[in-house]
């Protein structure tokens, strides 16, 4: 990933910038992309060391590849290695809260980012020149692969978070038809509150 240029990545990646965890992992993984190409990333407020020490852990824990070079930019270029772990805090802490809520989701998240990890190095190396012809065609192959398991991958992700919704959508669903039925004894309860005392905003 050293070798990584910031035009290839935000082509590879600006249509991804939506919602959901392939969002995340897609801005986790262009500020990882970002500051190994020497890119300026964005300036948050950079991390305590217990914090960012948190983010080490959770790294070598769930991609031990990038936590491997966030050691080696961390002893090349300190500053640097403050202002990556600093940019990328947010989604760390996304995919923290997801693991938690969700493990399936965040597996399925998790092996999303090493194969887009892997997938830019693989298009890195066959972007260098003076590759011979068997060499190319075995890169391609491995590049193909990986992009295929990552579709999959990516579909998984797409269905659990329909199967989140659909679920999300059945219970608004249900509430409005306990609300609709109910109509007269909402209202009334509601009157009562303005009147008795200083009123909720949640009714």
């Amino acid at each position: 990933m050293s070798r990584l240029c910031f035009s290839h990545v935000s082509s590879h990646f600006a249509k991804y910038v939506r919602g959901g965890m392939i969002a995340c992992v897609a801005a986790l993984t262009l500020t990882l992309a970002r500051a190994a190409c020497g890119a300026p990333p964005h300036q948050p407020s950079q991390l305590t060391p217990p914090q960012i020490q948190k983010i080490l852990q959770f790294l070598q824990t769930t991609d031990p590849s990038v936590y491997h070079e966030a050691l080696t930019l961390r002893r090349s270029n300190p500053a640097k290695f403050v202002r990556l772990v600093s940019a990328a805090a947010p989604n760390f802490r996304r995919l923290e809260n997801l693991q938690k809520s969700d493990p399936q989701l965040f597996s399925l998240t998790i092996k999303d980012l090493s194969l887009t990890h892997q997938s830019f190095n693989l298009a890195d190396r066959l972007r260098q020149p003076g590759l011979t012809w068997q060499q190319t065609k075995h890169l391609r192959m491995r590049l193909l692969n990986i992009v295929s398991e990552q579709f999959g991958v990516r579909q998984q992700i797409r269905k659990l978070e329909l199967d989140h919704l659909m679920q999300k959508i059945n219970e608004l669903k249900a509430q409005y038809a306990r609300r609709q039925q109910n109509q007269s004894k909402i209202i009334a309860r509601r009157v009562a509150a303005l009147i008795g005392k200083p009123p909720s905003v949640n009714w």
